[in-house]
């Protein structure tokens, strides 16, 4: 990966904790909307109080930090893209499973206007052989994403009365267009138990479940590629 791409990731995933923040102000929206409104900048008047200015600018140095630890993170990612010779299109799933949990975090939503784009990317990206899953597995890999999250959720009420909204299930089926069969699977497992220990750390009336399922797919990553252990799966 050249040094330009690494400067590009770098950008990118600086703006999600921005982006993230604006959603709440316009979401439900169409993509047309939504995409005017993430770019459309606030003017500050010049006749606001100064309290209100201080709160400001305090807003601005946490979602400086904010974005910058996203930027390293962007960075880590392509890091380890590159270190195991992944394809590049995996910086935009994680970007945008980032981007989707930080929007989660904030408002308890994962768009569709996020989720739907995710799963048509998957699944052309595997047909012009762009990532490491085949049109077959993707297909049945999304299709999965919409069927498994049924145990998943019944799992996840055990533990607590919560359950997986449309958005998570959309999500669920992305994954599986973008990681087949065996990543969507792991992907699951992984994102349960963080859940899970997150409900019981912190003992939250409602969990987000964006967050849960970036950190199970950087799980897959890690037990796939680092430890290269393989799922076999009898179909």
């Amino acid at each position: 990966m050249l040094l330009s791409q690494f400067i590009l990731v770098f950008l990118v995933f600086f703006t999600i904790p921005l982006f993230a923040r604006r959603f709440g102000k316009f979401m439900p929206a169409d993509a047309g909307t939504a995409l005017y409104y993430s770019f459309h900048i606030y003017h500050i008047h010049k006749k606001s109080k100064k309290s209100r200015l201080k709160t400001r600018n305090n807003l601005l140095k946490r979602l400086l930090i904010s974005s910058l630890l996203y930027a390293f993170f962007g960075i880590f990612i392509a890091c380890f893209i590159t270190t195991y010779n992944l394809p590049n299109s995996y910086i935009i799933l994680v970007f945008l499973c980032s981007l989707m949990s930080n929007i989660d975090n904030r408002y308890f939503i994962l768009p569709d206007i996020l989720t739907i784009p995710l799963l048509i990317l998957g699944f052309f990206y595997s047909t012009i052989n762009y990532i490491d899953i085949p049109p077959t597995e993707s297909a049945i890999g999304a299709i999965l994403g919409y069927l498994l999250p049924t145990l998943s959720s019944f799992l996840m009420f055990i533990i607590h009365p919560s359950k997986l909204g449309g958005g998570d299930i959309k999500l669920l089926s992305a994954i599986g267009a973008w990681l087949g069969i065996e990543g969507l699977i792991i992907t699951i497992c992984f994102s349960f138990i963080f859940f899970s220990l997150k409900v019981l750390l912190y003992k939250q009336k409602e969990c987000a479940y964006g967050n849960s399922a970036l950190l199970g797919i950087l799980g897959y990553f890690v037990l796939k590629y680092i430890f290269e252990i393989e799922l076999l799966l009898l179909i």
